[in-house]
């Protein structure tokens, strides 16, 4: 061996070690994407109207079971609450007496007063979800109006 080859054999050994190694790469960024979705509540019920027409005193007057249909229209889970006023010559009463009446509504088979305050009576409704639910009308045992009275009921919404 001369001494070009001792010279040149270490690196040709050095030539073929290397072009066997991968090289190690690093990356210099890394990114993490984020997301955010705002909480929306909604509630939409159908139909908005409903007329139990003449009734006598002391008279009892419901719809059917599934008349009334509340939906989530919101993107959260939720739930609904009720509430009723008073009319114009009626107050609003777990039961009739003297110019007081009572509104019920029922879900299944239980018919639970309404009041002035709003109460959850659908929970945890999902959304695009719906309850069904009907209504009943007990008229006062005495009155001193006579006219057609009007109630609003007013459906709400709150986070599950």
């Amino acid at each position: 061996m001369d001494d070009r080859t001792s010279i040149l054999a270490p690196l040709v050994a050095l030539m073929i070690a290397t072009a066997f190694v991968t090289p190690v790469m690093t990356q210099e960024n890394a990114t993490i994407n984020v997301t955010v979705t705002i909480s929306q509540l909604g509630v939409e019920v159908s139909p908005a109207t409903y007329d139990f027409g003449l009734m006598n005193l002391n008279d009892v007057a419901s719809t059917s079971a599934d008349y009334f249909s509340v939906t989530n229209t919101g993107n959260v889970p939720s739930n609904m609450t009720m509430k009723a006023t008073n009319t114009s010559n009626w107050r609003l009463s777990p039961s009739p007496g003297a110019d007081a009446f009572t509104l019920e509504y029922r879900l299944d088979t239980t018919w639970t007063p309404l009041t002035t305050s709003p109460a959850i009576f659908a929970a945890n409704i999902g959304p695009g979800e719906n309850e069904t639910f009907a209504l009943q009308m007990k008229t006062p045992t005495s009155t001193t109006s006579y006219g057609q009275q009007s109630t609003t009921i007013t459906i709400g919404v709150v986070a599950a």
